[in-house]
This record gives structure tokens, C-alpha cells and sequence, in this order.
């Protein structure tokens, strides 16, 4: 604005106010379960992607703020969408896998050498992945299942299968904007070393009860 004044020439600034920003949807009711507030979500990916104020120096004329930013787990928001483990107490973190998708909602195995998560593309849809870990060959990773949008990832009891919630991909590639879950989805199952997702009993039944209610409902209108 002081460069349109006619009075003032050479005007000049340090002020950097192209920082790129992302819109970060999480499940509350979720992250409470696990106990994370939303505050403790913020501050942990600021902590990661954001800048402090260490400390200011002055000038004769000016003061310059010193910022500290983050680096090692990623650039810019793309790290978001990536699964990293770290050993405990001061470990780096570091990928499981190489993809490029996004990968989301991880669970661990009951015996804790094997991870699946999500994955999803908007060219592609989704699919669940394991991942398995070897002291000597590091993690290798497996696509189980395709094809879908799946979440909420969970294995047995017994680590020989692994659960999930599948709806069809075209729910979230159609939703043009922010997506909060599909309209009909249903609990399927498979083999924790891959093979064609099977709907649950459960699920079966549900979906059951529900077709004979729209029959119940369709004859009392006609």
C-alpha cells in the first residue's frame, strides 16, 4: 500500500506472506477414545509442520525475529497422509513404506510385528495394506485388499484376520468437498495375508433387517 504513495520511494519489505496452509479433518469422537483432545492434536502437528519465536535481535533500526521450524518428517502437507514409526525414547521417525498413496487409520497387530492401514487415490479409490517386519530385510508391505473405501482397520484376537469397514470408492471420489463418511458402507473381513474381503455376518444381518424393513414399508404404501 506505501508503494502507491507519491511521497514515499524505495519502499521495500522482508515480510514473507506466501506460506502455504491445509485443512486437517479429524473424527473427534475417535481421538477421544484414544485420548486426544483437540488441543494436543494441534499442537503436535504445529510442533511438526509449524514456527516458534527462539529469540529476537535488534538493530538500530529494526528487530528481526529468529523463527525455528521443524524438519526430518516430512515437507509440507504431503507428510501428513504417511505412516512413520519411531523406537521409543529417541528414535527418528521414519517410513514404513515407500508409496506415494495416502495412507491412513493404521492398526497394529495383536503381537505387534505387523501393521494395516488404509490407503486411498482419487484416481484409484482404496485398499488396506499390511506391512510386516523383519530384522534383517526391514518392513515389506502387501496389498490385501482393493477396489473400495475402507476405514476403521482392526485385527483379530488371533492376528489371522483383519477387519474392516468397506463402502463404495465413488462416495468419497463424488463428494467434491469434505467428506464425513459414506451412506452405506458394511463390516468386512479377510485373511491377514490377503484375499477377497468377505461381509461379516453382522453386517449381513443388518443389511438384511433393513432391505425387509423397505418391503415392510413399500407394501403399507401400496
Amino acid at each position: 500500500q506505501l508503494r502507491t504513495l507519491p511521497e514515499i520511494a524505495d519502499v521495500n519489505s522482508d515480510q514473507q506472506d506466501k506460506g502455504l496452509q491445509s485443512m486437517v479433518v479429524f473424527d473427534r469422537g475417535t481421538a477421544s477414545r484414544l485420548g486426544l483432545s483437540p488441543q494436543l492434536i494441534d499442537d503436535t502437528l504445529y510442533d511438526a509442520f509449524g514456527q516458534r519465536q527462539v529469540a529476537t535481535f535488534y538493530t538500530q533500526v529494526n528487530q528481526y525475529r529468529v523463527i525455528l521450524e521443524a524438519v526430518g518428517i516430512g515437507d509440507g502437507p504431503d507428510a501428513l497422509d504417511k505412516i512413520y514409526v519411531m523406537d521409543l525414547p529417541n528414535g527418528a521417525p521414519r517410513r514404513v513404506s515407500g508409496a506415494t498413496t495416502g495412507e491412513f487409520m493404521p492398526a497394529w497387530s495383536p503381537d505387534s510385528k505387523s501393521l494395516a492401514w488404509t490407503t486411498w487415490t482419487d484416481a484409484q479409490g482404496g485398499g488396506v495394506v499390511r506391512a510386516s517386519f523383519d530384522a534383517r530385510r526391514g518392513w515389506t508391505t502387501q496389498t490385501i485388499a482393493s477396489g473400495a473405501h475402507f476405514s476403521d482397520v482392526a485385527w483379530s484376537p488371533a492376528g489371522d484376520r483383519i477387519v474392516a469397514t468397506r463402502a463404495a470408492s465413488r462416495e468419497m471420489q463424488e463428494a467434491g468437498g469434505a467428506f464425513f463418511g459414506p451412506t452405506a458402507s458394511q463390516f468386512v473381513w479377510m485373511p491377514a495375508t490377503g484375499g477377497i474381503p468377505a461381509e461379516s455376518a453382522a453386517s449381513r444381518a443388518s443389511s438384511a433387517g433393513a432391505r425387509a424393513r423397505a418391503v415392510k414399508r413399500a407394501s403399507v404404501a401400496a
